[in-house]
This record gives structure tokens, C-alpha cells and sequence, in this order.
């Protein structure tokens, strides 16, 4: 595995920017060396500018130190806790019989969190039989 490099990294976005070492350096009020100096890795940008150049770059100042881009976040959720969640009526009759989910919620749980709109009074009564 390869060792990330910063200024190989500004250098990659400069160019995907279609930008001049004299343009970005502009940009960021610095001299044309000091974007030379970071690209070749014979200097390095103050640690303020790098904020300032993520942003130019439109980029994480993660993914700027790193090179690595944040993995998508999954996130899971109950079908109960979607049909209270997105006030879906059409949903309810699937989730009734459901047993609680790994949050140990049932839909009765869910509308009450949410605040649903879904027929409380017919979900309540389902749930008693």
C-alpha cells in the first residue's frame, strides 16, 4: 500500500481544475513557489491554508490529508419504523403483525416517537387481539 502524498494530491486537484501552479497559488494568496514547493513535496502549506484550499478544491479536508474518500453511511431501519417515520398508511396493514424489531420498538413505538399520522386507534386495536 502506497504512502499518501499531500502534494501529489493538490497537484492531482489543481490539474483536475484546470488550473496553473501561478492560478491556484492566486487563489490562495500565496506565491507560485510555495504551490511548486508542495508539489514536489520540498515544502508544505501552512496548516491554515489547507481549510481554505479543501474548500477551493471541494473537497473533506479529510480526503485532502488522507487521499481517502468517507465511505457512504448505511443506515438501517425497521419497515415499522418507516411506515410511523414517513406517515405511511398504505404500509400499516404489512407491519401490524410484525413482532419488535432488533430496537425491541413495535409500530405502536414508532407512531408515538414520530408523532404519526397512521391510524392509532386501529393499530391499537390490532395489537390487543
Amino acid at each position: 500500500m502506497s504512502e499518501h502524498s499531500l502534494g501529489k494530491t493538490i497537484a492531482a486537484l489543481r490539474k483536475a481544475n484546470g488550473w496553473t501552479q501561478v492560478e491556484l497559488a492566486e487563489k490562495l494568496n500565496v506565491s507560485d513557489k510555495a504551490v511548486s514547493k508542495w508539489e514536489s513535496e520540498s515544502g508544505y502549506p501552512e496548516i491554515s491554508q489547507l481549510p481554505a484550499m479543501a474548500t477551493l478544491f471541494h473537497v473533506s479536508l479529510d480526503y485532502l490529508m488522507t487521499g481517502k474518500t468517507p465511505e457512504k453511511e448505511v443506515i438501517t431501519i425497521s419497515k415499522a419504523e418507516l411506515c410511523a417515520k414517513n406517515d405511511d398508511v398504505s404500509m400499516s396493514h404489512e407491519v401490524v403483525d410484525l413482532p419488535r424489531d432488533e430496537n425491541n420498538n413495535n409500530i405502536v413505538d414508532y407512531i408515538l416517537k414520530y408523532k404519526s399520522s397512521v391510524d392509532r386507534n386501529r393499530l391499537y386495536n390490532i395489537l390487543d387481539r
